[in-house]
């Protein structure tokens, strides 16, 4: 009887312990696990080359180097660039002849952390900065070998929703899906490049969807992870000539 006991005892624990993890402890893994794979990109330069129907292709630069300095070159079809040292945003507009520097807030904070963002969100390929998520409105399920992170939330009275593919338990990014009130839209990653040392995988190529059809290519034509990039490179100086703004973040 008391062996009996034990064995049911042990059955138990062990389906305890393989028990599924909740949604909130999903997203507290997923966030420390990304957190993690972001900081063992310590930089990184790509070469980026976008197609959209009925647009002329495109092309940029981005160097990134932790924490957070980054650069983007935009080649064509406009020629402009973008930097932030750490202290202050420039902007760089060849064909206006402009140069904007822009102070950034000292205080570290969600708002300064989304305005920059959103500035280089257009440059930097999903797949390389981890997400960033909010403390709430974010919800996380187990599919298959991945595990998908959903954001939900409104844009006036439309719902939103943007639910990130990650391979589990890598967190590398397989595909992102949208959706804005009935337009749907996807990201997926078609290659890879992976870094044996660094122990994951980053986006080569990847296609866009909207609505079901492909609309846009984004191929990565260099890769360069912890490339040696000089804290001097992202503070830049107004050339000769250009119109000098000052404005606030």
């Amino acid at each position: 009887m008391r062996r009996l006991a034990w064995g049911l005892l042990l059955v138990a624990a062990g389906c305890f312990k393989d028990a599924p993890l909740s949604s909130a402890q999903l997203v507290s893994q997923a966030k420390a696990a990304l957190i993690e794979r972001e900081g063992r990109l310590k930089s990184y330069h790509l070469v980026v080359d976008s197609t959209a129907p009925g647009q002329p292709a495109a092309t940029h630069d981005v160097y990134f180097r932790a924490p957070y300095r980054i650069r983007g070159v935009v080649r064509t079809p406009h020629a402009m660039r973008m930097s932030f040292d750490g202290r202050q945003l420039y902007q760089v507009d060849d064909e206006g002849r402009t140069f904007t520097t822009l102070t950034v807030p000292a205080a570290a904070s969600e708002a300064v952390a989304t305005g920059l963002h959103e500035r280089f969100a257009a440059l930097v390929p999903e797949g390389f900065a981890a997400p960033l998520l909010p403390s709430k409105g974010v919800t996380a399920a187990r599919v298959g070998d991945t595990v998908e992170l959903t954001l939900a939330t409104v844009d006036g009275a439309t719902p939103v929703t943007m639910t990130w593919v990650l391979k589990w338990p890598g967190f590398d990014l397989v595909a992102k899906r949208t959706a804005y009130g009935d337009q749907t839209g996807e990201l997926r990653v078609e290659t890879e490049h992976c870094d044996e040392v660094l122990k994951l995988c980053v986006p080569q190529r990847l296609s866009r969807w909207q609505g079901g059809r492909q609309v846009g290519t984004l191929k990565l034509s260099t890769i360069e992870l912890n490339a040696e990039l000089p804290q001097d490179d992202f503070t830049l100086e107004a050339p000769e000539g250009y119109q000098q703004l000052t404005r606030s973040l």
